[in-house]
Protein backbone atom coordinates (compact mmCIF):
# COMPACT_ATOMS: atom_id res chain seq x y z
CA UNK A 1 0.00 0.00 0.00
CA UNK A 2 1.09 3.55 -0.67
CA UNK A 3 2.63 5.39 2.26
CA UNK A 4 1.73 8.89 1.07
CA UNK A 5 -0.64 10.65 -1.31
CA UNK A 6 2.26 11.42 -3.64
CA UNK A 7 3.12 7.73 -3.73
CA UNK A 8 -0.53 6.85 -4.42
CA UNK A 9 -0.57 9.28 -7.32
CA UNK A 10 2.59 7.78 -8.76
CA UNK A 11 0.85 4.39 -8.95
CA UNK A 12 -0.67 5.61 -12.20
CA UNK A 13 1.65 6.38 -15.14
CA UNK A 14 -0.99 8.83 -16.42
CA UNK A 15 -0.48 11.27 -13.55
CA UNK A 16 1.58 14.39 -13.98
CA UNK A 17 2.62 17.08 -11.51
CA UNK A 18 1.29 15.55 -8.27
CA UNK A 19 2.78 18.49 -6.33
CA UNK A 20 0.63 20.90 -8.36
CA UNK A 21 -2.43 18.79 -7.57
CA UNK A 22 -1.62 18.77 -3.87
CA UNK A 23 -1.31 22.56 -3.88
CA UNK A 24 -4.64 22.96 -5.68
CA UNK A 25 -6.41 20.64 -3.26
CA UNK A 26 -4.90 22.33 -0.22
CA UNK A 27 -6.06 25.76 -1.41
CA UNK A 28 -9.55 24.57 -2.34
CA UNK A 29 -9.18 25.56 -5.99
CA UNK A 30 -10.96 23.52 -8.62
CA UNK A 31 -8.83 20.54 -9.62
CA UNK A 32 -7.54 20.26 -13.16
CA UNK A 33 -9.43 17.58 -15.07
CA UNK A 34 -7.10 15.26 -16.95
CA UNK A 35 -7.13 14.29 -20.60
CA UNK A 36 -7.96 10.75 -19.44
CA UNK A 37 -11.68 11.47 -19.81
CA UNK A 38 -13.32 9.58 -22.64
CA UNK A 39 -16.63 10.71 -24.22
CA UNK A 40 -19.59 10.73 -21.85
CA UNK A 41 -21.76 7.59 -21.98
CA UNK A 42 -25.10 7.71 -23.71
CA UNK A 43 -27.96 8.90 -21.47
CA UNK A 44 -29.37 5.36 -21.16
CA UNK A 45 -26.08 3.94 -19.91
CA UNK A 46 -25.63 3.88 -16.14
CA UNK A 47 -22.00 4.35 -15.05
CA UNK A 48 -20.54 1.74 -12.73
CA UNK A 49 -20.44 3.14 -9.19
CA UNK A 50 -17.98 2.82 -6.33
CA UNK A 51 -19.43 3.50 -2.87
CA UNK A 52 -16.95 4.38 -0.14
CA UNK A 53 -18.08 3.95 3.46
CA UNK A 54 -15.32 6.22 4.73
CA UNK A 55 -15.80 6.02 8.53
CA UNK A 56 -18.05 5.12 11.46
CA UNK A 57 -17.47 8.43 13.27
CA UNK A 58 -20.38 10.87 13.34
CA UNK A 59 -21.37 14.21 14.88
CA UNK A 60 -24.99 13.07 15.37
CA UNK A 61 -26.53 10.43 17.65
CA UNK A 62 -29.26 8.73 15.62
CA UNK A 63 -30.68 5.81 17.66
CA UNK A 64 -31.48 3.83 14.49
CA UNK A 65 -27.94 3.95 13.09
CA UNK A 66 -26.80 0.55 11.79
CA UNK A 67 -23.14 1.31 12.54
CA UNK A 68 -21.64 -0.81 15.36
CA UNK A 69 -21.77 0.99 18.73
CA UNK A 70 -18.49 -0.66 19.77
CA UNK A 71 -16.41 0.24 16.69
CA UNK A 72 -12.67 0.56 17.28
CA UNK A 73 -10.88 3.92 16.90
CA UNK A 74 -9.46 2.66 13.60
CA UNK A 75 -12.93 1.94 12.22
CA UNK A 76 -14.23 5.24 13.56
CA UNK A 77 -11.56 6.97 11.47
CA UNK A 78 -11.92 4.70 8.43
CA UNK A 79 -9.34 3.86 5.80
CA UNK A 80 -6.51 6.40 5.38
CA UNK A 81 -6.56 8.76 2.42
CA UNK A 82 -3.67 6.95 0.78
CA UNK A 83 -5.61 3.68 0.67
CA UNK A 84 -8.77 5.37 -0.58
CA UNK A 85 -6.66 7.05 -3.26
CA UNK A 86 -5.27 3.70 -4.36
CA UNK A 87 -8.78 2.22 -4.61
CA UNK A 88 -10.07 5.21 -6.56
CA UNK A 89 -7.27 4.78 -9.10
CA UNK A 90 -7.88 1.04 -9.34
CA UNK A 91 -11.61 1.57 -9.77
CA UNK A 92 -11.10 4.09 -12.55
CA UNK A 93 -8.89 1.64 -14.44
CA UNK A 94 -11.63 -0.98 -14.04
CA UNK A 95 -14.20 1.28 -15.69
CA UNK A 96 -15.95 2.88 -12.70
CA UNK A 97 -17.06 6.45 -13.39
CA UNK A 98 -19.29 7.42 -10.41
CA UNK A 99 -18.47 7.67 -6.70
CA UNK A 100 -20.72 7.78 -3.64
CA UNK A 101 -19.25 8.88 -0.30
CA UNK A 102 -21.06 7.85 2.90
CA UNK A 103 -20.37 7.23 6.59
CA UNK A 104 -20.78 7.49 9.61
CA UNK A 105 -20.56 11.10 8.66
CA UNK A 106 -18.05 11.76 5.90
CA UNK A 107 -17.72 15.48 6.64
CA UNK A 108 -16.07 14.84 10.03
CA UNK A 109 -13.03 13.70 8.06
CA UNK A 110 -10.80 16.73 7.60
CA UNK A 111 -9.33 15.13 4.49
CA UNK A 112 -12.71 14.79 2.74
CA UNK A 113 -12.00 17.75 0.40
CA UNK A 114 -8.76 16.08 -0.68
CA UNK A 115 -10.60 12.82 -1.35
CA UNK A 116 -13.29 14.57 -3.41
CA UNK A 117 -10.79 16.57 -5.43
CA UNK A 118 -8.77 13.45 -6.08
CA UNK A 119 -11.85 11.60 -7.40
CA UNK A 120 -12.63 14.47 -9.78
CA UNK A 121 -8.98 14.80 -10.82
CA UNK A 122 -8.88 11.11 -11.72
CA UNK A 123 -11.90 11.54 -13.96
CA UNK A 124 -14.99 10.39 -12.03
CA UNK A 125 -17.94 12.21 -13.58
CA UNK A 126 -20.45 12.01 -10.74
CA UNK A 127 -19.65 12.38 -7.04
CA UNK A 128 -22.46 12.00 -4.51
CA UNK A 129 -22.11 12.86 -0.82
CA UNK A 130 -24.52 11.48 1.79
CA UNK A 131 -24.52 13.65 4.92
CA UNK A 132 -26.48 14.84 7.94
CA UNK A 133 -25.89 18.38 6.65
CA UNK A 134 -24.49 19.81 9.86
CA UNK A 135 -21.11 20.88 8.49
CA UNK A 136 -22.56 21.93 5.13
CA UNK A 137 -24.45 24.71 6.91
CA UNK A 138 -21.15 26.59 6.54
CA UNK A 139 -21.53 28.17 3.05
CA UNK A 140 -17.78 28.28 2.51
CA UNK A 141 -17.44 24.56 3.20
CA UNK A 142 -20.43 23.76 0.98
CA UNK A 143 -18.98 25.81 -1.88
CA UNK A 144 -15.62 24.12 -1.45
CA UNK A 145 -16.95 20.57 -1.81
CA UNK A 146 -18.90 21.60 -4.90
CA UNK A 147 -15.76 23.13 -6.45
CA UNK A 148 -14.06 19.82 -5.79
CA UNK A 149 -16.61 17.84 -7.80
CA UNK A 150 -19.72 17.02 -5.73
CA UNK A 151 -22.75 17.20 -8.01
CA UNK A 152 -25.33 15.45 -5.79
CA UNK A 153 -25.96 15.60 -2.03
CA UNK A 154 -28.25 13.24 -0.12
CA UNK A 155 -29.37 14.61 3.24
CA UNK A 156 -30.39 12.31 6.06
CA UNK A 157 -33.73 13.81 7.16
CA UNK A 158 -36.13 12.06 9.53
CA UNK A 159 -38.84 14.62 10.22
CA UNK A 160 -40.27 17.88 8.93
CA UNK A 161 -40.05 19.83 12.20
CA UNK A 162 -37.09 20.58 14.47
CA UNK A 163 -38.91 18.83 17.31
CA UNK A 164 -39.05 15.60 15.30
CA UNK A 165 -35.84 15.62 13.24
CA UNK A 166 -33.58 17.12 15.90
CA UNK A 167 -34.90 14.64 18.47
CA UNK A 168 -34.08 11.70 16.23
CA UNK A 169 -30.55 12.82 15.38
CA UNK A 170 -29.76 14.12 18.87
CA UNK A 171 -28.50 17.52 17.67
CA UNK A 172 -30.42 20.72 18.49
CA UNK A 173 -30.71 22.94 15.42
CA UNK A 174 -29.87 20.11 12.99
CA UNK A 175 -32.86 20.66 10.67
CA UNK A 176 -32.17 24.39 10.45
CA UNK A 177 -28.61 23.56 9.37
CA UNK A 178 -29.94 21.30 6.62
CA UNK A 179 -32.25 24.05 5.37
CA UNK A 180 -29.34 26.49 5.25
CA UNK A 181 -27.11 23.97 3.47
CA UNK A 182 -29.86 23.12 0.96
CA UNK A 183 -30.30 26.78 0.05
CA UNK A 184 -26.58 27.15 -0.65
CA UNK A 185 -26.36 23.93 -2.66
CA UNK A 186 -29.44 24.67 -4.76
CA UNK A 187 -27.87 27.98 -5.69
CA UNK A 188 -24.80 26.09 -6.89
CA UNK A 189 -26.85 23.75 -9.08
CA UNK A 190 -26.35 20.65 -6.92
CA UNK A 191 -29.04 17.94 -7.11
CA UNK A 192 -30.57 17.19 -3.69
CA UNK A 193 -31.93 13.91 -2.39
CA UNK A 194 -33.12 12.64 0.98
CA UNK A 195 -32.64 9.44 2.98
CA UNK A 196 -35.40 8.93 5.58
CA UNK A 197 -35.59 6.14 8.17
CA UNK A 198 -39.16 5.18 9.07
CA UNK A 199 -39.64 4.26 12.74
CA UNK A 200 -42.17 4.46 15.57
CA UNK A 201 -41.24 8.06 16.46
CA UNK A 202 -41.81 9.57 13.01
CA UNK A 203 -44.26 7.16 11.32
CA UNK A 204 -47.46 9.07 12.15
CA UNK A 205 -45.98 12.27 10.71
CA UNK A 206 -44.76 10.60 7.50
CA UNK A 207 -47.42 12.19 5.21
CA UNK A 208 -46.66 15.66 6.61
CA UNK A 209 -42.93 15.05 6.20
CA UNK A 210 -43.44 14.15 2.53
CA UNK A 211 -45.38 17.38 2.03
CA UNK A 212 -42.48 19.31 3.53
CA UNK A 213 -39.82 17.48 1.50
CA UNK A 214 -41.64 17.91 -1.81
CA UNK A 215 -42.80 21.44 -1.04
CA UNK A 216 -40.57 23.43 1.32
CA UNK A 217 -37.30 21.57 0.73
CA UNK A 218 -38.10 21.15 -2.95
CA UNK A 219 -36.94 17.61 -3.71
CA UNK A 220 -38.80 14.59 -5.03
CA UNK A 221 -35.76 12.29 -4.77
CA UNK A 222 -36.65 10.52 -1.53
CA UNK A 223 -35.59 7.09 -0.29
CA UNK A 224 -37.50 5.65 2.68
CA UNK A 225 -35.57 3.04 4.66
CA UNK A 226 -37.33 0.66 6.99
CA UNK A 227 -35.61 0.41 10.37
CA UNK A 228 -32.98 -2.33 10.59
CA UNK A 229 -32.56 -3.93 14.01
CA UNK A 230 -28.77 -3.92 14.03
CA UNK A 231 -26.00 -1.63 15.26
CA UNK A 232 -27.37 1.11 17.50
CA UNK A 233 -30.86 0.05 16.39
CA UNK A 234 -30.33 -3.29 18.18
CA UNK A 235 -29.69 -1.69 21.58
CA UNK A 236 -32.55 -2.38 24.00
CA UNK A 237 -33.25 1.28 24.77
CA UNK A 238 -33.32 2.19 21.10
CA UNK A 239 -35.60 -0.70 20.16
CA UNK A 240 -38.02 0.39 22.87
CA UNK A 241 -38.10 3.89 21.35
CA UNK A 242 -38.20 2.99 17.66
CA UNK A 243 -39.82 -0.47 17.42
CA UNK A 244 -42.14 -0.55 14.40
CA UNK A 245 -43.51 -3.57 12.55
CA UNK A 246 -44.28 -3.75 8.85
CA UNK A 247 -47.97 -4.02 9.70
CA UNK A 248 -47.77 -0.74 11.62
CA UNK A 249 -45.73 0.96 8.90
CA UNK A 250 -47.98 0.36 5.88
CA UNK A 251 -50.76 2.71 7.03
CA UNK A 252 -48.57 5.83 7.19
CA UNK A 253 -46.84 4.78 3.95
CA UNK A 254 -50.12 4.49 2.06
CA UNK A 255 -51.35 7.78 3.51
CA UNK A 256 -48.17 9.51 2.40
CA UNK A 257 -48.37 8.13 -1.13
CA UNK A 258 -52.05 9.15 -1.32
CA UNK A 259 -51.05 12.68 -0.30
CA UNK A 260 -48.52 12.82 -3.13
CA UNK A 261 -51.02 11.55 -5.67
CA UNK A 262 -53.45 14.25 -4.58
CA UNK A 263 -50.84 16.94 -5.20
CA UNK A 264 -50.03 15.53 -8.64
CA UNK A 265 -46.54 14.29 -7.89
CA UNK A 266 -44.79 12.64 -10.81
CA UNK A 267 -42.12 10.91 -8.77
CA UNK A 268 -42.72 8.88 -5.62
CA UNK A 269 -40.39 7.74 -2.82
CA UNK A 270 -38.39 4.56 -3.24
CA UNK A 271 -38.72 2.04 -0.43
CA UNK A 272 -35.74 0.03 0.85
CA UNK A 273 -35.72 -2.96 3.27
CA UNK A 274 -39.40 -3.65 2.61
CA UNK A 275 -40.91 -6.81 1.10
CA UNK A 276 -43.76 -6.94 -1.44
CA UNK A 277 -45.88 -9.20 0.76
CA UNK A 278 -46.30 -6.47 3.40
CA UNK A 279 -47.91 -4.06 0.90
CA UNK A 280 -48.31 -5.49 -2.61
CA UNK A 281 -49.82 -2.19 -3.82
CA UNK A 282 -46.53 -0.44 -3.01
CA UNK A 283 -44.29 -3.15 -4.48
CA UNK A 284 -43.53 -1.14 -7.66
CA UNK A 285 -41.74 1.41 -5.44
CA UNK A 286 -39.71 -1.14 -3.45
CA UNK A 287 -36.01 -1.70 -4.11
CA UNK A 288 -33.50 -4.28 -2.91
CA UNK A 289 -35.99 -7.14 -2.50
CA UNK A 290 -35.15 -9.13 -5.61
CA UNK A 291 -32.35 -11.53 -6.42
CA UNK A 292 -31.57 -9.44 -9.50
CA UNK A 293 -29.32 -6.47 -8.56
CA UNK A 294 -30.59 -4.54 -11.59
CA UNK A 295 -33.97 -4.29 -9.81
CA UNK A 296 -32.33 -2.18 -7.09
CA UNK A 297 -33.19 1.17 -8.63
CA UNK A 298 -32.66 3.47 -11.59
CA UNK A 299 -29.02 3.89 -12.55
CA UNK A 300 -27.81 0.75 -10.76
CA UNK A 301 -25.45 -1.75 -12.36
CA UNK A 302 -24.62 -5.29 -11.24
CA UNK A 303 -20.98 -4.23 -10.83
CA UNK A 304 -21.64 -1.46 -8.26
CA UNK A 305 -19.27 -2.02 -5.35
CA UNK A 306 -18.92 -0.82 -1.75
CA UNK A 307 -15.80 -0.46 0.40
CA UNK A 308 -16.30 -0.66 4.18
CA UNK A 309 -14.27 1.14 6.90
CA UNK A 310 -12.35 -2.06 7.68
CA UNK A 311 -11.23 -2.37 4.07
CA UNK A 312 -13.58 -5.17 3.05
CA UNK A 313 -15.39 -4.68 -0.22
CA UNK A 314 -18.09 -6.40 -2.23
CA UNK A 315 -21.03 -5.94 -4.54
CA UNK A 316 -23.45 -3.44 -3.00
CA UNK A 317 -26.43 -5.70 -3.71
CA UNK A 318 -24.84 -8.63 -1.87
CA UNK A 319 -23.56 -6.63 1.10
CA UNK A 320 -26.84 -4.82 1.80
CA UNK A 321 -29.01 -7.93 1.43
CA UNK A 322 -26.80 -10.51 3.13
CA UNK A 323 -29.17 -10.96 6.10
CA UNK A 324 -32.37 -11.80 4.22
CA UNK A 325 -33.89 -15.30 4.26
CA UNK A 326 -37.15 -16.98 3.13
CA UNK A 327 -39.90 -17.48 5.74
CA UNK A 328 -42.68 -20.12 5.66
CA UNK A 329 -45.07 -17.88 3.69
CA UNK A 330 -42.50 -17.73 0.88
CA UNK A 331 -43.10 -21.38 -0.04
CA UNK A 332 -46.35 -20.67 -1.90
CA UNK A 333 -45.72 -17.03 -2.83
CA UNK A 334 -45.90 -16.06 -6.49
CA UNK A 335 -42.66 -14.09 -6.05
CA UNK A 336 -40.65 -16.85 -4.34
CA UNK A 337 -38.23 -17.18 -7.26
CA UNK A 338 -37.48 -13.44 -7.30
CA UNK A 339 -37.67 -12.38 -3.64
CA UNK A 340 -34.78 -12.52 -1.16
CA UNK A 341 -37.12 -12.93 1.81
CA UNK A 342 -37.21 -11.21 5.20
CA UNK A 343 -34.30 -9.84 7.19
CA UNK A 344 -33.25 -12.23 9.96
CA UNK A 345 -33.05 -9.47 12.56
CA UNK A 346 -36.64 -8.47 11.84
CA UNK A 347 -37.92 -12.06 12.07
CA UNK A 348 -36.12 -12.51 15.41
CA UNK A 349 -37.81 -9.37 16.75
CA UNK A 350 -41.36 -9.79 15.44
CA UNK A 351 -41.72 -13.35 14.22
CA UNK A 352 -43.12 -14.20 10.78
CA UNK A 353 -46.87 -14.52 11.33
CA UNK A 354 -47.70 -11.21 9.58
CA UNK A 355 -46.35 -12.36 6.21
CA UNK A 356 -48.73 -13.81 3.63
CA UNK A 357 -48.01 -15.14 0.13
CA UNK A 358 -48.39 -12.71 -2.77
CA UNK A 359 -51.01 -13.84 -5.31
CA UNK A 360 -50.20 -14.20 -9.00
CA UNK A 361 -52.40 -11.16 -9.71
CA UNK A 362 -50.51 -9.05 -7.15
CA UNK A 363 -47.16 -10.35 -8.39
CA UNK A 364 -47.90 -9.19 -11.93
CA UNK A 365 -47.62 -5.56 -10.81
CA UNK A 366 -44.49 -6.01 -8.68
Amino acid sequence: AARSLDEALRLSPDWEEPARLRAALASGRAPVVTSLLEPLPAPDEAPKTLEFFVNYACNAKCPFCFNPPDASPELERGLPLTELARRLLTGWREGYRAVKIIGGEATVRDDLPQLLGLARRIGYRSIQLTTNGIRLADPAYARRIVRLGVDRVRFSIHGHTPELHDRLVGVPGALAKIEKAAKTLRGLGVALGVNYVLNKVNAEAFPDTLDWLYGTLGTDDVIVYFLRYQGFGALAENKALLRLSFSEAVGPLRAGFARLRARGARRFPQLIHFAPCVAPDLAPFMLDWTRDPLDAGVGVTAADRVTLPDGREGAIHEVTNSGKRPVPACACCALKDRCLGIEENYAAEFGVSEFAPVSPEEAAAA
